[in-house]
This record gives structure tokens, sequence and C-alpha cells, in this order.
């Protein structure tokens, strides 16, 4: 028994000065592990807790850096090349994830390669960046996506737009709410027009008592200044909405060209 005792103690001692080392290269922890041969070289990577363990050890050990700014050439740099093109299909975070570390596809320094190029993807991604700001979805902005790592998406997918984005995502918004209307949307006229019909609905007043203020009080205001010189009054007319012949009541009501209004 006391026999037992002490081997046992050996080899709680020999565990702990095996720890204490801590090796610096796959080559150590393969060594150390017994899967290392010293004939041709090779890991055997069978079972799966064997490759588990090795990725766990690249990053914890011998990289000792976040996972989700793991790359490539950090596997093949450390002989795990092999490992990641075999088993992973050459993606860093399909290893890291089988490795049993909790990240997210945007979360990586690089997305896996075609990630985006299916709709459900960018849709998970789309839906989780709307839940991490929790903020209304019309005050999203290409800041907030390039933040949280979903830049290259807005940029490759949805032209640079938070707007066309969200829509895709299912979000029932209209351009002109967002905190950024897409870039050239107001350069087509039948987009002016749609906005304007949309206010006057939206607010249930004539036509030709609509004002300057209720164009910025709405998000309308850069509509007005850079296509209609600050006008409520050409704005309607553009819409068909007014006729010069309201023309007089409109300047005599503050309708026209007056920042005031």
């Amino acid at each position: 028994m006391l026999q037992r005792l002490e081997e046992r103690v050996r080899e709680i001692k020999h565990t702990h000065t095996k720890q204490a080392r801590a090796p610096k290269s796959m080559d150590d922890f393969w060594m150390q592990q017994g899967w290392y041969k010293k004939r041709g070289g090779r890991a055997e990577w069978h079972p799966k807790w064997v490759r588990r363990d090795a990725i766990r050890f690249l990053v914890n050990d011998v990289l000792r850096k976040d996972p989700r700014e793991i790359t490539k050439e950090d596997f093949r740099n450390n002989k795990l090349g092999g490992l990641l093109f075999n088993y992973f299909k050459n993606s860093p975070y399909g290893a890291l994830r089988a490795a049993g570390f909790e990240l997210l596809p945007w979360e990586m320094t690089t997305t896996p390669h075609k990630f985006y190029e299916k709709k459900a993807n960018r849709i998970v991604a789309v839906n989780w960046l709307v839940e991490r700001l929790d903020k209304d979805i019309r005050d999203i902005t290409h800041e907030d996506f390039t933040l949280y790592g979903l830049g290259g998406l807005l940029n490759n997918h949805y032209y640079d737009s938070p707007y066309k984005a969200l829509q895709d995502a299912g979000y029932k918004i209209l351009p002109w709410e967002m905190k950024d209307t897409p870039q050239k949307f107001y350069e087509k006229k039948e987009h002016r027009v749609a906005a304007v019909k949309w206010l006057i609905r939206k607010l249930k007043k004539a036509p030709r008592d609509i004002k300057r203020k209720d164009f910025q009080n709405n998000g309308l205001g850069g509509l007005l200044s850079n296509h209609h010189n600050s006008s409520a009054y050409e704005a309607l007319v553009e819409a068909g909405l007014v006729s010069r012949r309201d023309e007089a009541y409109m300047r005599s009501h503050g309708h026209r060209s007056n920042p005031s209004n």
C-alpha cells in the first residue's frame, strides 16, 4: 500500500514538472504526448481529441493570443498546415470551433471563405448585430457594421448600405427612415417623389400646408436641402401634389425657401 502511494506521489510530481516546463513549440507538444514519430516526422491525428488538444495547445501555449486572431499562416508556421487542410477545409474558424473555442465566423480576423455567399449566413450576422447593438434599427450605421467585424459583409454584398443589409434580413423600414439614407438614393426622381408622398400620408395634412420643418422633423431635411433648394413647395411640385396656383398661398404662409419654416 505504501509503495503504491509513493509511486502515485512520484507520478504527480512528474506531471507537475512537465506542466511547469511550458513547451513553446508543437514539436515539444508532440514529443511529450508521444505522438511524434522521429522517423518521418508525422503527427498522428486520430482520434479527434488529439486534434482538439493540438489546436488548443497551439492557441494557448505556442501563440498565446486571442483565437479570433488566428490565421492559416499560424497553423502553417507551426507544422499544422496539413491538419488544417485535411480535416478543416483550410478554415481556422472550423478548426477552432472543433477544438471547443466559442466564437462566431465574423469575429475572426478573416471570415471563412465564401461564408457570406449564403443568404442565411448574411441574415444571421445582421440579426446578431441588431441584437448586439440594442438600438432602433433606423439608427444603425456603416460604422456599427465595421466596429463589429461586418464591414466586409456590408461592402461586398450590400454596396456599403446598412439599409440594404437590414432590408435583406427582413426588417420593414424605408430608406429615408434610416439615420444615413443610402448613397445616391435621391438622385432618382421616383425615390424623391415616393418620400414626399410618404410624408403627406404620415402627417395627414393638405400638401400645400406642408412646411420645411415637416421635412426636417421626419428625416427628409437632406432631400429638401440637396435637391429642392430647401423649398417644400418645389418638392411638392415635383411630386405633383401642388401646382403653380398654390405658390402664392404657400409663399404667404412661409412655405417657400425660408429657413425658419
